[in-house]
């Protein structure tokens, strides 16, 4: 990770601790969210996808249900152990690594797609987009998606976001919609 956002206020965190707890409690993305993936070309069966970031695994796991040779990074150990723990017991079939965004293990050109959710805020966003152009293969697609303003509809995320809250009440991430991604592909 290249630092800690402003949003977190400069408090550190690991996700990795976290990870037992994000396994049996943190949803995954609608299946709408799948289908519409695969309606712009993300997540067909046999393509070759990473998805930086990964936390538990939930999209690696959903697209190697959907046929997809599926790999996952993330800088954080707990959570690729919690992924790969998982997968196995869902027996798919998935490649977890630890590594950061900018340093992947693979080599050149050797993937359909990438994707990060819920993450590419915690990138170096000039390095990742040099490591995501060596990573893909020529007509390969990026997808990088985020959730906003789920304190705003949801009951839940507004309860999570008033416990996060009472304990710190600094939290500059209350109530936000959304930020800028500042470079392009």
């Amino acid at each position: 990770m290249h630092g800690i956002p402003a949003h977190d206020g400069g408090k550190s965190f690991d996700w990795g601790k976290t990870s037992s707890d994000y396994g049996k409690h943190r949803p995954g993305p609608p299946e709408s969210f799948y289908s519409r993936l695969q309606a712009l070309g993300v997540g067909l069966a046999g393509q070759r996808i990473l998805d930086l970031g990964t936390g538990t695994g939930l999209l690696a796991r959903e697209f190697a249900k959907q046929g997809g040779i599926s790999s996952g990074t993330d800088i954080a150990q707990g959570q690729i152990e919690e992924a790969r723990r998982l997968a196995q017991d869902a027996n798919l079939s998935c490649d977890f690594h630890v590594a950061s965004s900018e340093s992947q293990p693979f080599p050149d050109a050797i993937f359909d797609c990438i994707t990060a959710m819920q993450c590419w805020l915690y990138f170096d966003q000039e390095k990742t987009v040099a490591e995501v152009k060596r990573l893909l293969k020529p007509g390969g697609l990026l997808m990088i998606a985020h959730f906003s303003w789920l304190a705003r509809l949801d009951p839940i995320a507004k309860a999570s976001e008033e416990l996060v809250l009472k304990f710190n009440p600094e939290w500059a991430g209350k109530d936000w919609g959304n930020y800028p991604l500042e470079t392009s592909l």
